[in-house]
């Protein structure tokens, strides 16, 4: 846990920083004095300094202001050298040299430096304020008299917005959001400047208020613009919290590995960063009789959507497969089902799965029956039926269930049936964009009366009616065997 440190005296800058900031260009020059820390308890505390220079002596009358007791590292500041940050132990940032005198230990990472012009009030020249660093709200304006002068990419043309700079108070993911406002909100971050990157856009997370996500270093600047969708303004609200669930990152190097539900509840959550792009296994196993599952998000938080989930309570646990992208982040959640006593533990791995890439054909209804059997592959797995595993007899080498994939554009405000009839027991599934997308619909097959006699297997999906046309994939296992043949026929039914 990071603690809050009392300064007792004010580095150096750099020679060349005074004569930048004149210019309104400034890299890494920001003091974090001023910039609230969370505590060991979560809380937001402020630093105490007076409005001298040297800012550097206590002022024990400040009011409201948290100290801690434990080692001082002599100030709690951001030092750019060769674009390295060095940071005590106990989370204060300081020179080397007066944090080795204090007895800390320092540590060092990257800099988020960058060259950003600033306006007299020292923000950015974009920036009518400077939002406060964490809260709910950090924030608030009318935007109704503002100019309609810039959007993000997901919209915000034709609406006044403002743009407010915010600096990340701690290296970690960050959700802001307009939960609040009195209008439709699109909300935009750039990196840095008022022209860096676009980070993030959103419009309409949840209902008309809107929601992103950063990834931030302790320091870093943002321009965050506060927009309206078609038009719309009222007040503005800007919330900016932590996130806290996942709080585990996962090191790929160490995995496989084995955890234990520290809390007790049944529930562990992790974060995961695919280190290159392909198919990955999300695999959980335990050695209790009892369930266990896992269910992938896509993104950095716990609650962002489902790529998929699966339970199980064989010899092989829960698994989900998806197709991630080089640097793509999830976040995977475990459940152990049963009596949960003590801090019951479970292993988990993940790791790339040999495959062929997403390929698939368009469904076809003039073709009248498919087959399915040891040619075909399995890459992905369904939240609907265990992951489970076929093994081949000689060598018990698990190999998976077998599938075939399709694809299929749902129209706008189409209303579309997928019925399946098969040889075999089958789980039909439907992913959204592509084999790593999220899943839409789900099912198994029940055995049924047909004319078919061949064809006792029976599966019917319903495909999700949406407002915009809808790319999928859609997946047919085949779970009775990995060794034969089966047959099955699909027939889709659309109406308008």
């Amino acid at each position: 846990m990071l603690r809050r440190l009392h300064s007792t005296a004010v580095l150096p800058w750099l020679p060349w920083l005074p004569w930048l900031a004149a210019l309104g260009l400034v890299a890494c020059e920001y003091d974090l004095g001023d910039i609230p820390r969370l505590d060991g308890g979560g809380k937001i505390t402020r630093p105490s300094m007076s409005d001298d220079e040297d800012a550097g002596e206590d002022d024990d009358d400040d009011a409201g202001t948290e100290r801690d007791a434990g080692p001082l590292c002599s100030e709690d500041a951001l030092r750019c050298e060769g674009n390295v940050v060095e940071i005590c132990t106990d989370g204060a940032y300081a020179a080397q040299d007066e944090c080795a005198e204090t007895g800390c230990n320092p540590v060092t990472f990257a800099c988020h430096a960058c060259a950003a012009e600033l306006s007299s009030q020292g923000v950015l020249s974009c920036a009518f304020a400077r939002a406060e660093a964490s809260g709910s709200p950090v924030l608030e304006i009318d935007n109704e008299s503002r100019e309609d002068a810039d959007q993000g990419s997901c919209g915000g043309g034709g609406s006044p917005e403002a743009i407010v700079e915010w600096i990340a108070p701690e290296n970690d993911y960050w959700q802001l959001d307009t939960v609040g406002s009195t209008y439709d909100t699109v909300l935009y971050a750039r990196d840095c400047s008022c022209d860096g990157t676009e980070l993030a856009c959103n419009d309409d997370a949840a209902g008309s208020a809107s929601a992103i996500v950063l990834h931030a270093q302790r320091g870093q600047r943002f321009a965050i613009g506060l927009d309206g969708k078609a038009g719309a303004s009222g007040k503005a609200v800007l919330n900016a919290r932590r996130v806290t669930c996942p709080v585990f990152d996962l090191d790929a190097a160490s995995l496989p590995s084995e955890f234990v539900d520290r809390e007790g509840d049944g529930s562990e959550p992790f974060r995961y960063v695919a280190p290159g792009a392909g198919f990955y296994s999300i695999r959980v196993t335990r050695s209790e009789p009892e369930a266990i599952g896992v269910c992938v998000h896509d993104g950095p938080r716990c609650e962002d959507p489902e790529l998929g989930c699966n339970t199980s309570a064989d010899g092989y646990g829960a698994e989900v497969i998806r197709e991630l992208k080089a640097g793509q982040v999830v976040s995977l959640v475990v459940e152990l089902a049963g009596e949960i006593s003590g801090e019951p533990r479970f292993e988990l791995d993940v790791h790339k799965v040999d495959a062929t890439g997403c390929s698939a054909i368009p469904l076809d209804p003039q073709v009248p029956s498919w087959t399915i059997g040891t040619a075909s592959t399995h890459q992905l797995t369904a939240s609907c039926a265990p992951a489970g595993d076929a093994r081949i007899e000689n060598d018990m080498r698990p190999v998976g269930y077998p599938e075939a994939r399709f694809t299929h554009t749902n129209q706008p405000h189409e209303i579309c049936e997928l019925y399946v009839s098969s040889s075999f027991e089958a789980t039909v599934y439907l992913l959204r964009d592509g084999c790593g997308g999220t899943e839409a619909a789900c099912a198994v097959s029940a055995m049924t009366g047909t004319s078919n006699p061949m064809l006792m297997h029976h599966t019917e999906l319903d495909i999700p009616v949406s407002d915009e046309a809808r790319d999928y994939v859609v997946v047919v296992e085949k779970r009775d065997s990995f060794t034969g043949t089966g047959t099955y026929e699909y027939n889709l039914s659309c109406i308008q």
